[in-house]
């Protein structure tokens, strides 16, 4: 493994195989999250998916995308 960082603009073909990491940040201070999103969106190649201020909501919501992510494929009535 290396360790070199992938940034999206020297990896499209890895992107285009795998698709964009799917990110849910997740820090109880409001700033802190709005700059982490602020660096990953110029990093590109990552999805945000969500913002939550504990572990607790992080859960439920990566359960809820999870869920309806699910009954979109068709997995779940």
């Amino acid at each position: 493994m290396s360790d070199e960082i992938l940034f999206a603009e020297d990896n499209d073909e890895e992107i285009e195989r795998h698709g964009k990491w799917k990110v849910l940040i997740v820090d109880d201070e409001p700033l802190a999250r709005q700059r982490a999103a602020r660096l990953l969106q110029e990093l590109g190649g990552i999805e945000l998916v969500g913002e939550a201020a504990n572990a607790e909501q992080a859960l439920a919501d990566a359960e809820a995308a999870y869920t309806a992510a699910a009954k979109e494929k068709g997995f779940l009535n």
